[in-house]
């Protein structure tokens, strides 16, 4: 999605409000109250700290790094220029693309977490922990940078105007289509790919443990099928959730930037529906995350519970 929309340096645009934009508006609010909302929970409630969340507060945290972009442009849609500085612009472009990248990557992890816990089941459960999770988010957040970085540091040193008058911050694609064009791809587009066309293995992975953990006493390899079992069926649900969201949510904004990148076409009625679904993924995960994980809905249910009975009604006890 692109940063910030106004395209010239004449003090004379105004920008139209329209359905799309409030549409933002509302979004990246919801982005902001929603996403921090679980990441809190998942900070003060020991009973939520387990490896596996360790991936759901790192998608948590690139929601909301991300959305510092569309936070800045919304600061901006009253002005008739950038109003902010040369150093914010650098960093809302930072945010927009790298932070990009890291969300769709930590979708990523979980899907390769996933994947490692289907295929070696007693490898996972001896050696995964939280420091390993820690270390896969750490490799993917170098990951993202190590191919975007390069792109952003050309455009910042050789193709940025001044933003003393400038009405929009946004990277030049035009002037490095091949490699933006490779950015997305390798950091996009093959993520996509990869989770989705490793749900089909995962699922028969699954289907075959359903059929080992029938015994009463014993899973797959000898382990024992209570709690991993649960946990696996927790993390598959939210592996599901999240594939589906990525997949129909990110699919737009990547056949538009693709278009772009490679052919020069901008079609603005993709344009639009893309920042409208890739703002609608940022805000379906935490609902994403409640409804599939159970010791997190149960949380959430007994926080509003006692508000509502601190409210309205005696105190619990």
């Amino acid at each position: 999605m692109e940063s910030f929309v106004m395209a010239n340096n004449s003090s004379e645009i105004k920008y139209e409000w329209n359905g799309s934009t409030t549409s933002l508006v509302i979004f990246t609010v919801l982005t902001l109250l929603m996403n921090g909302y679980i990441l809190l929970l998942f900070a003060i409630k020991r009973t939520l700290h387990t490896p596996f969340a360790v991936y759901l507060i790192s998608l948590l945290c690139a929601n909301i790094f991300q959305t510092f972009a569309d936070l800045l442009n919304l600061l901006t849609y009253t002005r008739q220029r950038w109003y902010f500085t040369s150093f914010l612009c650098s960093v809302a472009i930072y945010s927009e693309w790298v932070g990009g990248a890291a969300v769709l990557h930590s979708h990523l992890t979980i899907t390769l977490n996933r994947i490692w816990a289907s295929t070696f089941p007693i490898h996972y459960r001896n050696y995964h922990s939280i420091r390993t999770a820690v270390l896969f988010c750490l490799l993917m957040l170098g990951y993202c940078h190590l191919l975007t970085g390069p792109l952003l540091l050309i455009d910042y040193l050789y193709y940025r105007p001044g933003m003393a008058n400038a009405t929009e911050c946004t990277i030049a694609m035009d002037a490095q289509p091949q490699y933006a064009g490779f950015v997305d791809v390798w950091v996009y587009v093959v993520p996509m790919l990869v989770m989705l066309l490793s749900y089909p293995y995962l699922l028969w992975k699954r289907k075959q443990l359903g059929k080992v953990t029938e015994s009463p006493a014993v899973t797959n390899g000898g382990v024992p099928n209570g709690k991993a079992t649960a946990d696996s069926s927790h993390g598959f649900r939210v592996l599901t959730a999240l594939t589906g969201s990525i997949v129909i949510c990110w699919a737009p904004e990547k056949i538009y930037w693709m278009l772009l990148a490679f052919w020069g076409v901008d079609v603005t009625v993709l344009k639009e529906a893309a920042n409208l679904m890739y703002s609608v993924q940022t805000v379906l995960d935490p609902l994403l995350f409640a409804v599939a994980l159970k010791d997190l809905k149960v949380v959430i249910i007994a926080q509003w519970r006692t508000a509502f009975l601190l409210c309205y009604g005696r105190r619990p006890r």
